[in-house]
């Protein structure tokens, strides 16, 4: 009998033997096949700063929307300009033919992907589990994912921790 099997006999394994306990690594779910895009518009601007109707829809219509075939197009303005909502719509319906999707941040794509894996999730995987939502990650996840799955899960799971098995965070016990 090898050193570890005797020692698992002493002190059992909690954590692996515990078939009760779900980990839900939200990093699995990252969206790290998209390709990203960035369109800064405040070039189109009369000095940065004012949109021109006339001028804009003419940059609107000689812009190569292809570049966008198939990526996630961010359309960001990098000057301080305040844009009437319309420029956005006009930019959204131009490269709807080409753009995966067009979102004003990647952040906002982020949010918007965890949140339709959030709303699909089957909570009756969670019925009266044990759930470790993993911490540490190496991409950023919205501190609004953790409060959305926190929402969608808690009334089903028995506990809920945060963290690592290691070094886990207590957030939910249902009485």
């Amino acid at each position: 009998m090898n050193k570890e099997k005797a020692l698992e006999q002493i002190i059992p394994n909690r954590v692996s033997n515990n078939e009760k306990l779900i980990v839900i690594d939200l990093e699995d779910q990252y969206p790290t096949n998209e390709q990203f895009e960035q369109l800064d518009i405040s070039g189109w601007l009369f000095q940065n700063q004012i949109l021109r109707e006339k001028e804009f829809r003419e940059f609107v219509d000689q812009h190569t929307w292809s570049t966008y075939k198939d990526k996630i197009l961010i359309v960001c303005c990098h000057s301080d300009a305040i844009l009437p909502a319309w420029s956005y719509l006009l930019l959204a319906s131009k490269a709807k033919n080409y753009a995966k999707e067009t979102v004003l941040s990647k952040e906002n794509y982020i949010t918007k992907h965890y949140l339709e894996y959030i709303s699909n999730i089957d909570i009756n995987l969670y019925k009266d589990k044990i759930v470790m939502i993993k911490g540490c990650s190496k991409h950023h996840i919205p501190q609004e994912i953790y409060l959305k799955l926190i929402e969608k899960i808690q009334n089903t799971a028995l506990k809920i921790s945060y963290g690592e098995a290691c070094s886990s965070v207590p957030i939910y016990k249902k009485m």
